[in-house]
């Protein structure tokens, strides 16, 4: 049962046009928030005058308006209209600690208090860098702002090491806010260009910047192959998540990392892994926990520092050696700023335990089980997959391999009624909308059960429409 009429336009099966009464819900339910969140909405008007579609990043935006959040407490969030929801956005990651944490709320108090921004060598840094050492394999690290600037420098680091330009992402995915990545990030907009590479590039970026980076499909180790053949001697790094959780939780088919390893050291590339939405909200030492492989540079950023704005590059000792001789330069005025470091050493040391690892897991779990229960319950295509804190919730019972297989089984107004329908029934995903979900240690069971309930509710109403 799908929410789409049979006939002509379907992708995979499956028409891009809702079914009558579907979208007879889908206007219900945008009515609803219409009604409900009038703050937001005149809130809205006055910051587009100043601010362009009234938000500080393109991700917090949604149409028409976007939801303005007040305040984070724990588990939860509120409105501008008073309204409360379980927060499964979770600050895109960044509050993996709990909204409003007590100890990381101390430190950064008492950083603050003490100084935030000195510019100068940090004795903050040291510790921080002892504890991310021992989760990831990597003894040598940097640290940044963000996560876009930690795959920035990664990037460069690995130019900069094997003497080469080109690099080498996944089809769909989002590594960051520079212009080496901002190639082949949507993955519903996968065209060929001239060289048969698919290249959509965001507006602004050079073309010939573009054109030294070459987008791959996920999950695909002949494909990245035959990239490195044809490019051979000229590609710098691999960089791409694991697991692969943009657009969506995707899991690695059996021996893609492994072979991933291979190739990169065959080719002489090194391979980068962006763990800045993975990393520690994944397992308690990233994807080296989940696969037992270690890369050659990793990038940080989002959950490890408490929810401030915080970015890390770890590399091994041959690669880091161009950041102790001078070789290579990592710069930056906040970098490793007192508030943050500190804030990351109570998350990483207190916080985010190996027992709290284990309370994330078994919270994302839960939902996943709540999800195949009422999929099976309902007769409806639900399904969702998590690896430590992170999961998606998925509208295909299908395999979903790569960024094209998502888009083609999630078109826009369809992500936009689950999103809707959870958001006006207290359950607050990201933005964009997205069906990715992040649990912290300050959920409790109850409040995934809240969410089981919600999505009981909606799965309901899927199967009413849809056999009318």
């Amino acid at each position: 049962m799908f929410p789409f009429p049979p006939g002509a336009g379907s992708v995979n099966g499956m028409s891009a046009t809702l079914h009558p009464s579907t979208a007879e819900l889908l206007a219900a339910e945008r009515s609803h928030l219409h009604e409900t969140t009038t703050a937001s909405r005149r809130r809205f008007a006055r910051a587009a005058a100043l601010i362009p579609a009234g938000v500080a990043s393109d991700f917090q935006g949604r149409a028409p308006y976007p939801i303005y959040l007040t305040e984070g407490r724990g588990p939860h969030v509120w409105d501008l209209d008073g309204r409360q929801y379980v927060d499964l956005h979770s600050g895109a990651g960044g509050a993996l600690a709990g909204h409003g944490n007590p100890q990381v709320a101390r430190a950064v108090a008492d950083a603050a208090a003490r100084g935030t921004c000195l510019a100068a060598a940090s004795v903050h840094a040291e510790p921080v860098a002892r504890e991310l050492a021992g989760r990831f394999g990597l003894l040598h690290w940097r640290f940044v702002n963000s996560g876009s600037e930690a795959t920035m420098a990664a990037l460069r680091l690995a130019r900069a090491f094997t003497g080469r330009d080109l690099v080498v992402k996944l089809e769909g995915s989002y590594n960051g806010h520079h212009d080496a990545v901002l190639v082949s990030i949507a993955a519903g907009a996968l065209a060929a260009d001239d060289d048969g590479l698919r290249h959509p590039v965001e507006a602004g970026v050079p073309d010939a910047t573009a054109r030294l980076t070459l987008p791959a499909p996920y999950n695909d180790l002949d494909a990245l192959a035959a990239i490195l053949d044809a490019h051979r001697d000229r590609v710098a790094c691999v960089v791409l998540e694991l697991p692969l959780l943009t657009p969506t939780a995707i899991v690695p088919r059996p021996g893609y990392v492994e072979g991933l390893r291979e190739l990169t050291r065959r080719h002489g590339a090194l391979l980068v892994v962006d763990e800045v939405k993975t990393g520690i909200a994944v397992h308690h030492d990233g994807a080296r926990g989940l696969y037992g492989m270690t890369p050659d540079v990793v990038a940080l950023g989002k959950s490890f520092a408490g929810g401030t704005p915080c970015g890390a590059l770890g590399a091994t000792s041959e690669v880091a050696a161009l950041l102790a001789d001078g070789r290579a330069h990592v710069y930056g005025t906040f970098n490793g700023n007192p508030l943050t470091m500190r804030a990351a050493l109570v998350t990483l040391r207190d916080v985010l335990t190996p027992g709290r690892h284990e309370e994330l897991n078994a919270l994302a779990q839960r939902l996943c089980a709540h999800v195949a229960r009422i999929a099976d319950e309902h007769g409806v295509p639900f399904a969702a997959s998590a690896f430590g804190a992170k999961g998606a919730l998925r509208l295909t019972r299908a395999p979903i391999d790569d960024a094209g297989a998502w888009a083609a089984a999630h078109p826009p107004e369809l992500v936009e009624l689950v999103w809707t329908f959870l958001a006006n029934r207290g359950v607050f995903l990201a933005p964009a909308p997205d069906l990715r979900w992040t649990v912290t240690v300050a959920h409790r069971p109850s409040d995934i059960d809240h969410v089981a309930d919600v999505l009981a509710e909606l799965a309901s109403a899927w199967t009413r429409a849809t056999t009318t």
